[in-house]
Protein backbone atom coordinates (compact mmCIF):
# COMPACT_ATOMS: atom_id res chain seq x y z
CA UNK A 1 0.00 0.00 0.00
CA UNK A 2 1.12 3.72 0.01
CA UNK A 3 3.26 3.51 -3.16
CA UNK A 4 3.24 5.72 -6.03
CA UNK A 5 2.53 3.50 -9.44
CA UNK A 6 5.16 5.64 -10.88
CA UNK A 7 7.78 4.84 -9.26
CA UNK A 8 6.74 0.95 -8.35
CA UNK A 9 9.02 -1.56 -9.99
CA UNK A 10 6.80 -3.74 -11.96
CA UNK A 11 7.23 -7.95 -11.34
CA UNK A 12 5.70 -11.24 -12.10
CA UNK A 13 3.04 -12.00 -9.20
CA UNK A 14 2.71 -8.11 -8.25
CA UNK A 15 -0.99 -7.61 -6.97
CA UNK A 16 -1.50 -3.77 -6.94
CA UNK A 17 -5.31 -1.97 -6.72
CA UNK A 18 -6.03 1.75 -6.92
CA UNK A 19 -6.75 3.66 -3.42
CA UNK A 20 -8.25 6.87 -2.05
CA UNK A 21 -10.76 7.01 -5.31
CA UNK A 22 -14.84 6.86 -5.17
CA UNK A 23 -17.17 6.32 -6.36
CA UNK A 24 -14.48 5.33 -8.84
CA UNK A 25 -11.00 5.03 -10.77
CA UNK A 26 -12.31 6.40 -14.04
CA UNK A 27 -14.97 9.19 -12.24
CA UNK A 28 -12.60 10.23 -8.71
CA UNK A 29 -14.82 12.43 -7.08
CA UNK A 30 -11.88 13.69 -4.96
CA UNK A 31 -10.04 15.05 -8.32
CA UNK A 32 -12.08 18.08 -8.30
CA UNK A 33 -9.38 19.48 -5.15
CA UNK A 34 -6.71 19.32 -8.28
CA UNK A 35 -9.35 22.73 -9.56
CA UNK A 36 -9.51 24.10 -5.98
CA UNK A 37 -5.73 23.20 -5.09
CA UNK A 38 -4.39 26.85 -6.23
CA UNK A 39 -6.57 28.43 -3.51
CA UNK A 40 -6.07 26.34 -1.00
CA UNK A 41 -2.46 27.41 0.74
CA UNK A 42 -0.71 24.45 2.96
CA UNK A 43 -2.29 24.81 6.36
CA UNK A 44 -5.41 26.10 5.31
CA UNK A 45 -7.15 23.55 7.70
CA UNK A 46 -5.41 24.69 10.67
CA UNK A 47 -7.30 28.10 10.52
CA UNK A 48 -10.49 26.54 9.07
CA UNK A 49 -11.91 23.77 10.86
CA UNK A 50 -11.27 25.87 14.37
CA UNK A 51 -14.98 25.00 15.29
CA UNK A 52 -17.06 23.32 17.38
CA UNK A 53 -13.32 22.00 18.78
CA UNK A 54 -13.98 18.30 19.74
CA UNK A 55 -14.61 18.05 15.52
CA UNK A 56 -11.17 18.21 15.16
CA UNK A 57 -10.13 15.37 16.45
CA UNK A 58 -13.70 13.49 15.11
CA UNK A 59 -14.85 14.88 11.72
CA UNK A 60 -12.01 16.72 10.19
CA UNK A 61 -8.95 15.27 10.56
CA UNK A 62 -9.44 11.82 9.57
CA UNK A 63 -11.24 12.90 6.43
CA UNK A 64 -8.01 15.30 5.02
CA UNK A 65 -5.83 12.66 5.92
CA UNK A 66 -7.70 10.51 3.83
CA UNK A 67 -8.44 13.10 1.18
CA UNK A 68 -3.91 13.81 1.29
CA UNK A 69 -4.13 10.13 -0.24
CA UNK A 70 -2.54 8.23 2.31
CA UNK A 71 -4.24 5.37 2.01
CA UNK A 72 -4.90 2.79 4.73
CA UNK A 73 -1.57 1.65 6.86
CA UNK A 74 -1.39 -2.47 7.18
CA UNK A 75 -2.55 -4.03 10.32
CA UNK A 76 -0.15 -7.26 10.08
CA UNK A 77 3.74 -7.49 10.15
CA UNK A 78 5.57 -6.56 6.45
CA UNK A 79 5.91 -10.43 5.21
CA UNK A 80 9.32 -9.15 3.15
CA UNK A 81 12.82 -9.97 4.74
CA UNK A 82 15.29 -7.01 4.00
CA UNK A 83 19.05 -7.57 3.94
CA UNK A 84 21.26 -5.45 6.75
CA UNK A 85 24.58 -3.95 5.51
CA UNK A 86 27.10 -2.05 7.54
CA UNK A 87 30.10 -0.61 5.10
CA UNK A 88 32.42 1.94 6.09
CA UNK A 89 33.74 4.84 3.58
CA UNK A 90 35.61 7.70 3.00
CA UNK A 91 32.70 9.28 0.60
CA UNK A 92 29.51 8.19 0.15
CA UNK A 93 27.20 9.25 -2.90
CA UNK A 94 23.59 9.08 -2.97
CA UNK A 95 21.85 9.03 -6.20
CA UNK A 96 23.02 6.75 -9.45
CA UNK A 97 22.21 9.47 -11.51
CA UNK A 98 24.60 11.29 -13.97
CA UNK A 99 25.83 14.04 -11.11
CA UNK A 100 26.41 10.61 -8.56
CA UNK A 101 28.18 8.47 -10.98
CA UNK A 102 30.64 11.07 -12.14
CA UNK A 103 31.41 12.24 -8.68
CA UNK A 104 32.07 8.54 -7.50
CA UNK A 105 34.38 8.50 -10.40
CA UNK A 106 35.86 11.44 -9.39
CA UNK A 107 36.62 10.53 -5.91
CA UNK A 108 37.51 6.90 -6.77
CA UNK A 109 40.61 8.01 -8.73
CA UNK A 110 41.82 10.08 -5.56
CA UNK A 111 42.06 6.20 -4.04
CA UNK A 112 39.47 7.12 -0.94
CA UNK A 113 36.88 4.40 -0.27
CA UNK A 114 33.52 5.21 -2.52
CA UNK A 115 30.29 3.51 -1.71
CA UNK A 116 27.65 5.06 -4.86
CA UNK A 117 24.31 4.28 -3.81
CA UNK A 118 20.52 4.29 -5.85
CA UNK A 119 17.32 3.39 -4.97
CA UNK A 120 16.18 2.25 -8.11
CA UNK A 121 17.73 -0.98 -9.62
CA UNK A 122 19.19 0.33 -12.71
CA UNK A 123 22.40 3.75 -12.69
CA UNK A 124 21.65 6.20 -14.68
CA UNK A 125 18.67 8.16 -13.43
CA UNK A 126 16.98 10.42 -15.93
CA UNK A 127 19.39 9.50 -18.60
CA UNK A 128 17.32 6.47 -18.95
CA UNK A 129 14.44 8.79 -20.57
CA UNK A 130 16.71 11.15 -22.20
CA UNK A 131 17.36 10.95 -25.82
CA UNK A 132 20.33 12.78 -26.92
CA UNK A 133 21.95 13.36 -24.16
CA UNK A 134 25.22 13.38 -24.70
CA UNK A 135 28.68 13.01 -22.12
CA UNK A 136 32.27 12.81 -23.06
CA UNK A 137 30.85 12.18 -26.81
CA UNK A 138 28.97 9.40 -26.05
CA UNK A 139 25.01 8.23 -25.73
CA UNK A 140 24.18 9.90 -21.87
CA UNK A 141 22.87 5.91 -21.11
CA UNK A 142 25.69 4.17 -22.87
CA UNK A 143 28.13 6.56 -21.17
CA UNK A 144 26.30 5.81 -17.70
CA UNK A 145 26.72 1.49 -17.93
CA UNK A 146 30.12 1.85 -18.52
CA UNK A 147 30.92 4.35 -15.83
CA UNK A 148 28.82 2.14 -13.57
CA UNK A 149 30.98 -0.91 -15.00
CA UNK A 150 34.67 0.47 -14.38
CA UNK A 151 33.14 1.65 -11.02
CA UNK A 152 32.16 -2.42 -10.33
CA UNK A 153 35.86 -3.39 -10.85
CA UNK A 154 37.68 -0.68 -8.79
CA UNK A 155 38.34 -2.50 -5.39
CA UNK A 156 37.82 0.37 -3.71
CA UNK A 157 34.56 1.33 -4.98
CA UNK A 158 31.01 -0.70 -3.80
CA UNK A 159 28.16 0.05 -5.72
CA UNK A 160 24.82 -0.67 -4.40
CA UNK A 161 21.37 -0.39 -6.17
CA UNK A 162 18.08 -0.35 -4.75
CA UNK A 163 19.22 1.01 -1.56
Amino acid sequence: PNVRATVQELYDGLTAQSQNRWPSLAFDVSALGDVASPLLSAGFYYKTFMWPKSAWKNFYEPRIRAAAGLGVAPDQPDPDHYSARFAHCDVLVLGGGAAGIAAALAASESGVRVILADEQADFGGSLHFESGARIDGQDGFAWAQRAVATLKAMDNVRVLSRT
